[in-house]
Protein backbone atom coordinates (compact mmCIF):
# COMPACT_ATOMS: atom_id res chain seq x y z
CA UNK A 1 0.00 0.00 0.00
CA UNK A 2 1.50 3.28 -1.53
CA UNK A 3 1.28 5.73 1.93
CA UNK A 4 1.45 9.51 1.54
CA UNK A 5 2.10 11.74 4.73
CA UNK A 6 -0.48 15.09 4.66
CA UNK A 7 -1.34 17.86 6.56
CA UNK A 8 -4.28 19.05 4.65
CA UNK A 9 -7.57 19.47 5.90
CA UNK A 10 -10.74 18.68 3.96
CA UNK A 11 -13.88 20.98 4.05
CA UNK A 12 -16.98 19.03 5.76
CA UNK A 13 -20.27 21.00 5.74
CA UNK A 14 -20.36 21.79 9.50
CA UNK A 15 -16.65 22.52 9.23
CA UNK A 16 -13.22 20.69 9.01
CA UNK A 17 -11.66 17.31 10.05
CA UNK A 18 -8.11 16.69 9.66
CA UNK A 19 -6.40 14.32 7.37
CA UNK A 20 -3.47 12.94 8.95
CA UNK A 21 -2.47 10.07 6.00
CA UNK A 22 -3.70 9.70 2.53
CA UNK A 23 -3.15 5.79 0.94
CA UNK A 24 -3.64 4.43 -2.31
CA UNK A 25 -4.13 1.09 -2.26
CA UNK A 26 -3.04 -1.52 -5.38
CA UNK A 27 -6.48 -1.49 -7.25
CA UNK A 28 -6.27 2.45 -7.18
CA UNK A 29 -8.99 3.59 -4.26
CA UNK A 30 -7.97 6.09 -2.04
CA UNK A 31 -8.21 6.19 1.05
CA UNK A 32 -8.17 9.29 3.69
CA UNK A 33 -6.66 8.31 7.13
CA UNK A 34 -8.32 10.23 10.28
CA UNK A 35 -7.29 10.34 13.68
CA UNK A 36 -10.41 8.71 15.72
CA UNK A 37 -10.00 7.01 19.39
CA UNK A 38 -12.93 5.80 20.23
CA UNK A 39 -16.42 4.63 18.93
CA UNK A 40 -18.05 7.96 20.17
CA UNK A 41 -15.89 9.96 18.16
CA UNK A 42 -16.22 7.30 15.14
CA UNK A 43 -20.00 8.10 15.37
CA UNK A 44 -19.61 12.15 15.12
CA UNK A 45 -17.18 11.86 12.08
CA UNK A 46 -19.22 13.05 8.89
CA UNK A 47 -20.34 9.90 6.76
CA UNK A 48 -18.91 11.52 4.03
CA UNK A 49 -15.80 14.04 3.09
CA UNK A 50 -15.34 16.09 -0.06
CA UNK A 51 -11.45 16.52 -0.82
CA UNK A 52 -10.06 18.65 -3.05
CA UNK A 53 -13.04 20.50 -3.37
CA UNK A 54 -14.15 17.36 -6.35
CA UNK A 55 -13.79 13.86 -4.74
CA UNK A 56 -16.11 12.24 -2.43
CA UNK A 57 -15.37 9.85 0.48
CA UNK A 58 -17.35 7.70 2.68
CA UNK A 59 -16.46 6.87 5.88
CA UNK A 60 -15.87 2.94 6.08
CA UNK A 61 -14.49 1.40 9.20
CA UNK A 62 -12.58 2.36 12.35
CA UNK A 63 -9.32 0.88 13.45
CA UNK A 64 -9.43 0.92 17.81
CA UNK A 65 -5.97 -0.61 18.23
CA UNK A 66 -4.33 2.47 15.98
CA UNK A 67 -6.93 4.75 16.61
CA UNK A 68 -7.83 5.98 12.82
CA UNK A 69 -11.14 6.05 11.10
CA UNK A 70 -11.44 5.60 6.54
CA UNK A 71 -12.90 7.30 4.38
CA UNK A 72 -12.98 5.95 1.01
CA UNK A 73 -13.07 6.79 -3.07
CA UNK A 74 -15.66 4.49 -4.78
CA UNK A 75 -18.39 4.22 -2.18
CA UNK A 76 -21.68 3.99 -2.86
CA UNK A 77 -23.11 8.25 -2.01
CA UNK A 78 -25.92 9.27 -2.28
CA UNK A 79 -27.35 12.83 -1.72
CA UNK A 80 -30.28 13.68 0.47
CA UNK A 81 -33.22 15.74 -0.62
CA UNK A 82 -36.44 16.59 1.27
CA UNK A 83 -39.05 18.09 0.05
Amino acid sequence: MASKDTTKTTTVSTGFVRINRVDKLPDGVIVLVVACHDFDTYRSLPTVLEHNGRRLFGRTSWNSDRGEAYFRSYCSVAKVVTP
